[in-house]
């Protein structure tokens, strides 16, 4: 609960690279249905001053070209996000690296993604996932079209590109919810439009139904190498082939850029992404995953023989994960009552 407690990771242990990933804070207090959540649901924040100290080590003795901050819900708390990016101003951060972030569309406003902006920021994800209405009520989001199109609009007028994440395959999916999907995709006309497919991720609600059968899932592999948005195949969808959802997702992608007239955004985007492109393609005429190998066969194998999956299993984790979220909300909460009013966790 007292995340500057914690020690910086052993930077000095690991080969220098271009890119880090620091936390100023983990956790998310949303309840998603297809979300694993791995670190909870209580939002510990870093002090501003922890997260400073941090920044300015890996930035004055390694000199990456990017930062890539891992938190949840990077603006959760706008008042400590400010002096958070105060703080980075202060430091010339924008002078020194670029950074990335994602966070929630009820958690950004214009003023602070103005202030983003100043402090050097490269890209901000936002989680948007559906563009059907009634779908995006029933994720557990807490958001609506309206506002994601207000985020949106808030990002474009500080000039700030923005990553959108989309889920095809949201419970009992159909061909033309996912064409309004497409359709407001095409709309927000994000930078960088992401769309993945429903991936049963254990401890989910996702992952429940798939492996009762419900929601229009049926769970079809215990192999982890399937668990992947953009080329995986863990489950199967009972209104839509695997075919026709890969098909969709491929259309997705070509229909942002190209019915907003961005035909060299597209080409950049493609080789960025070349090798998911490639294997998406494939997959999508041919069937399979196509990118195994005798190494991940055996390790694949071995992982079975210690502990082989079983339905159930995923079943049983989404209630063992729930209590476990319940129980340390409510130690969390204990905590938070015993402090001193002047000093709050993660202040």
């Amino acid at each position: 609960l007292d995340q500057d407690s914690i020690p910086f990771p052993a930077w000095d242990l690991m080969p220098r690279c271009n890119t880090y990933f620091l936390m100023s804070l983990r956790g998310c207090p949303l309840n998603c249905v297809f979300c694993m959540n791995p670190n909870g649901r209580v939002a510990r924040q870093r002090t501003v001053d922890n997260v400073m100290e941090e920044l300015n080590l890996v930035l004055d003795r390694y000199h990456p070209t990017d930062i890539w901050w891992a938190d949840e819900l990077f603006t959760i708390d706008k008042e400590r996000t400010h002096r958070l990016l105060d703080a980075m101003i202060a430091a010339k951060v924008p002078d020194r690296v670029r950074w990335w972030c994602q966070t929630h569309v009820r958690f950004v406003d214009d003023d602070l993604f103005q202030k983003m902006k100043r402090a050097g920021v490269r890209l901000v994800g936002l989680g948007i996932e559906t563009g059907d209405e009634a779908k995006l009520r029933a994720l557990g989001k807490g958001t609506d079209l309206a506002m994601i199109t207000k985020a949106r609009e808030a990002a474009r007028r500080a000039k700030v590109p923005i990553s959108s994440f989309f889920v095809l395959g949201q419970p009992d999916e159909t061909i033309d919810s996912i064409k309004r999907t497409i359709d407001f995709a095409v709309k927000l006309n994000p930078e960088e439009p992401i769309f993945g497919v429903m991936v049963p991720y254990p401890g989910t609600e996702v992952s429940r139904l798939a492996a009762e059968g419900k929601g229009g899932y049926r769970l079809k592999s215990f192999d982890w190498d399937d668990y992947n948005k953009q080329i995986g195949g863990a489950m199967e969808f009972a209104d839509l082939s695997r075919s026709q959802i890969e098909w969709l997702q491929i259309q997705a992608y070509v229909k942002v850029f190209l019915l907003n007239g961005r035909f060299v955004d597209f080409a950049k985007f493609v080789w960025q992404y070349r090798r998911g492109a490639w294997s998406m393609a494939i997959k999508a005429i041919f069937g399979g995953n196509h990118v195994d190998s005798p190494v991940r066969a055996a390790a694949r194998a071995a992982i079975q023989a210690v502990v082989p999956l079983t339905r159930e299993d995923f079943i049983v984790s989404r209630a063992d994960w729930q209590q476990w979220q319940t129980d340390e909300m409510k130690r969390s909460r204990q905590h938070a009552a015993a402090q001193p009013v002047s000093a709050p966790v993660g202040s």
